[in-house]
């Protein structure tokens, strides 16, 4: 089989390019998101976590729970933190503020 010369571009390169095409960079990067509420958090909390939006640099959060609500609060600096580094997220789809609903 014979590989044709053409313009060769590396796969990550062109499946990146595809991404910023389609606009589909702040769905992956809220999918992501998710799953990473999910590792960190913990089965308790992400089983109370009814809803789940990310809306430019905030992340808003429905909890069921009350008592629960404000613990997370209180730890919503080290949230973010640990949240932006485990998604891989930068710039403009980096989360700043974390809304407890």
């Amino acid at each position: 089989m014979r590989i044709r010369g053409g313009d060769a571009s590396s796969l990550a390169k062109v499946l990146g390019d595809l991404v910023e095409a389609y606009k589909l960079r702040a769905p992956l990067d809220e999918v992501r998101m998710r799953s990473c509420w999910d590792g960190l958090m913990g089965e308790s909390v992400a089983s109370r976590t009814e809803s789940f939006l990310v809306s430019g640099q905030k992340l808003m959060v429905r909890i069921g729970d009350a008592a629960l609500r404000s613990e997370l609060h209180l730890n919503q600096t080290n949230i973010i933190e640990q949240l932006n580094a485990c998604a891989g997220v930068s710039g403009r789809h980096r989360i700043t503020r974390l809304l407890f609903i």
